[in-house]
C-alpha cells in the first residue's frame, strides 16, 4: 500500500507544479507588451513564457494613416517613423503680366499663345502632384490645371485664360486682381495677387512682327454689317452683290456703292495718326473703333475707316487686305488684274503689282470727292505702305474677329438718297 501512494502523491505534486509554472508563466506574459505598435510581442510555452519583441515592417496598430499630404506613418525595422510618399517642396516662378490689352489676349488666344507661363520645380526626391489655378477676377472664367512632377523636375505651365464678354467690353483702361495659386494636398505652395492694368479693348498696340492683330477688328460677323450692306445694295447694280460672279467693271461698281452708302450714313473723318514710333514693345498705338462704333458715333479715322469697309468686303466675299503706311492705313481690295488694276498699279509703284484695288477711305465722307478720286489717291498711297495684312491669310491662321457683344448699329434708311443718287448718275450719264 505504500508505494502507490507515494506515486499519486508525486504525480499530484507534479500538477501543482505545473499549475504554479503556468499561473507565474501567464502572469510574466500579461506584462510582455512594450507599448509599441511596430513589434510583436511574443511569450509562450513556445518561448518558456520569456517575452520577446519581434520587429515590423509595414502599417500596423496606431502607426498607419496619413499625417499630411506628404507623410504617412508606417513601421520601419520596429519603428514607427513618418515616411515621404509625396513631395511638399516647390518653388514656383511666375511671369505674370502688369498690362492686358484684350485685343491682344483675343488675338494670343486663336494663335494658341498662352496668357502668361509659369514655371514650378519639385524640390523633392520623390514625385508629387500640385493645382494650379489662375483668373483675373470680375474678367475671366477660373483656369485650373492639375501638374504631376516627378523627383526633382521642372516643368512650365501655360496658362491660358479663358476670358469673358466684360473683359471685350472695357472701353476705358481699368485695373482688376490677378490671383495666382499653386496648391498640394490642400497646403497653400504659391499664392499671388498682383494687380494689372486692362487696356481698353479697342487698343491696338500689337508687339512688332504681329501687326496681323488688325484683323481681329474686321468683325464681318457683326449683325450691324448685314443691316449697312442692306442700304448698300440699294446703290449695287441690280440691287445685289454677287462680288466674284461680276466682271471688273461692276465689281468697281459694288465697291462704289459701299463708298456713297458709307458717305449716306454721314460718317465724318476724325483726323488721328497711327503711331509709328517703336516704344520698345510695339510699333503702333492707337485706339481702333470696331466697324459698329464708326457706324454708330458717325466718325472714323484712316485705321476705323480701314477695318470698317473691310469687314464689309469680307462679308460680301471679297478678299481685302489693310494697308501701313507712315502715320496712315487704308484698305485693299482684290482686283483680277483687269483694267482697273492696270490703270492704277501697273509699273507706277515700285514693288507693288496690280493684285490690289485701293481705298482713300478717309475720303469717304468728303462730299466733293468722287469714289474714282478716292482709289486714284488710294493708289498713290500704295507705294508708301510699308506694311499689308492680307485679312483671309490672318483668318487661316485662326485669327477671327473679337466678340462684339450686343449694341445698337445707328444705321439710316438710305432710300431716298439713293433714288437720289441714281437720279445725279443719270444726268453725269
Amino acid at each position: 500500500m505504500g508505494k502507490p501512494n507515494i506515486a499519486i502523491a508525486m504525480f499530484i505534486v507534479a500538477i501543482l507544479l505545473a499549475m504554479v509554472i503556468n499561473f507565474v508563466g501567464a502572469d510574466n506574459c500579461s506584462r510582455c507588451d512594450d507599448g509599441n505598435p511596430c513589434t510583436a510581442d511574443l511569450c509562450s510555452i513556445d518561448t518558456k513564457y520569456s517575452c520577446t519583441h519581434k520587429a515590423l515592417d509595414g502599417d500596423y496598430g496606431g502607426c498607419t494613416g496619413e499625417v499630411d499630404g506628404c507623410h504617412i506613418r508606417t513601421c520601419e525595422e520596429g519603428a514607427c517613423a513618418e515616411k515621404k510618399v509625396s513631395s511638399c517642396n516647390y518653388e514656383v516662378e511666375c511671369l505674370e503680366p502688369n498690362l492686358i490689352n484684350p485685343a491682344y489676349e483675343y488675338y494670343k488666344i486663336a494663335l494658341g499663345t498662352p496668357a502668361f507661363t509659369c514655371m514650378i520645380s519639385n524640390l523633392d526626391n520623390v514625385s508629387g502632384r500640385v493645382e494650379f489655378s489662375a483668373e483675373i477676377e470680375g474678367y475671366s472664367y477660373l483656369f485650373e490645371k492639375t501638374i504631376e512632377l516627378g523627383p526633382n523636375e521642372t516643368k512650365e505651365i501655360e496658362v491660358e485664360i479663358n476670358f469673358n464678354q466684360k473683359f471685350y467690353d472695357v472701353r476705358e483702361s481699368t485695373f482688376s486682381i490677378l490671383k495666382t495659386r499653386v496648391s498640394s494636398s490642400n497646403l497653400t505652395v504659391y499664392s499671388n495677387s498682383e494687380t494689372v492694368q486692362l487696356e481698353k479693348a479697342t487698343t491696338y498696340s500689337p508687339p512688332r512682327g504681329q501687326e496681323d492683330l488688325i484683323a481681329v477688328w474686321v468683325t464681318y460677323n457683326d449683325p450691324c454689317i448685314e443691316e449697312i450692306i442692306s442700304e448698300a445694295k440699294k446703290f449695287a447694280p441690280d440691287g445685289e452683290f454677287r462680288a466674284h460672279q461680276r466682271d471688273e467693271d461692276d465689281r468697281m461698281a459694288e465697291l462704289e456703292a459701299v463708298f456713297y452708302a458709307l458717305r449716306y450714313q454721314n460718317i465724318s473723318y476724325v483726323s488721328s495718326t497711327v503711331a509709328t514710333t517703336d516704344n520698345g514693345r510695339s510699333f503702333y498705338n492707337q485706339d481702333v473703333r470696331l466697324p459698329y462704333q464708326s457706324l454708330k458715333y458717325k466718325q472714323m479715322n484712316c485705321v476705323d475707316g480701314a477695318v470698317l469697309y473691310s469687314a464689309i468686303l469680307e462679308k460680301l466675299e471679297y478678299d481685302t487686305a489693310i494697308a501701313f503706311s507712315p502715320g496712315h492705313a487704308f484698305v485693299l481690295v482684290g482686283s483680277r488684274n483687269s483694267r482697273w488694276g492696270s490703270i492704277f498699279f501697273n509699273s507706277m509703284f515700285g514693288g507693288w503689282d496690280q493684285d490690289w484695288i485701293a481705298i482713300e477711305t478717309t475720303d469717304t465722307g468728303d462730299e466733293s470727292v468722287t469714289f474714282e478720286e478716292a482709289v486714284m489717291a488710294g493708289a498713290r498711297n500704295l507705294d508708301s505702305a510699308t506694311i499689308i495684312i492680307e485679312i483671309s491669310e490672318t483668318r487661316e491662321f485662326g485669327v477671327i474677329p473679337l466678340p462684339v457683344g450686343e449694341h445698337e448699329c445707328g444705321i439710316i434708311d438710305l432710300t431716298q438718297k439713293a433714288e437720289e443718287h441714281q437720279a445725279l448718275l443719270s444726268d453725269w450719264e
